[in-house]
């Protein structure tokens, strides 16, 4: 999810030498122009904007679109693994054949919009280990069916650790380091799955997550030398 948001920085910032290269060409091509507009201060005006100055606009603008499509790559390929577990109903055969595990207990879970971003719908799921080991855990992938909220294409997931402790007083600062793709989930520890999903139809996110008609996470976990999957439903 940084990546995302250092891709739509870099195509914000692309915007400012695009605009003065495009002004300094029209002021390049109607010099006329120049004193027309500004009878008292034209010479200025035409000093100002320089042939030399617009092709170093250019330039700039054309470095800021090829590094925010390097970084929409690097997105891209960071989630090819996630995406070839996706298949139409969920994950592959792969994670079916694992065995069941019921390490994680669900705490809470959040829609937190995010308008304006690459990722604008995120679903956030607090778990906590209230098992007798350590926990390894990778990222989640997502499984949905029928009026179920579908996950947003390339996906995304990712995992934050608490790092004040959870759950967490009234008024108290909660803070998660992350999100990283696997986490070491300590006994008594918390952690925090986002996952980039779809707008939901109909009723939409919130109420679906009253009723538990969101979706399944489905999180690899190694505990005790051995790898399972623990399926969540929300």
């Amino acid at each position: 999810m940084e990546l995302a948001k250092a891709a739509q920085v870099a195509n914000v910032v692309a915007l400012l030498p695009a605009a003065y290269c495009a002004y300094g060409t029209w002021m390049l091509l109607h010099p006329q122009q120049q004193v027309l507009s500004h009878p008292t201060g034209g010479q200025e005006m035409r000093a100002a904007i320089s042939l030399p100055g617009v092709i170093a606009s250019l330039g700039v603008f054309l470095l800021c679109v090829f590094f925010g499509a390097l970084l929409n790559l690097m997105i891209q390929l960071r989630s090819a693994r996630k995406q070839s577990t996706l298949g139409k109903g969920g994950p592959s055969g792969q994670y079916e054949r694992l065995p069941l595990l019921s390490a994680l207990t669900t705490q809470e879970v959040r829609y937190e919009p995010n308008p304006g971003c690459t990722y604008p719908n995120i679903l956030a799921v607090i778990l906590t280990n209230h098992g007798g080991e350590d926990l390894a855990v990778w990222s989640p992938v997502w499984e949905s069916s029928g009026d179920e909220v579908q996950a947003q294409l390339p996906f995304t997931s990712g995992l934050s650790a608490a790092r004040l402790g959870y759950p967490r007083r009234p008024g108290e600062l909660e803070v998660w380091e992350g999100p990283s793709d696997s986490v070491l989930v300590r006994r008594g520890e918390s952690i925090r799955c986002s996952l980039g999903l779809l707008e939901a139809t109909g009723e939409g996110m919130e109420p679906r997550i009253v009723k538990s008609r969101v979706g399944t996470l489905v999180l690899p976990i190694r505990t005790g030398g051995k790898l399972g999957i623990q399926r969540i439903h929300v």
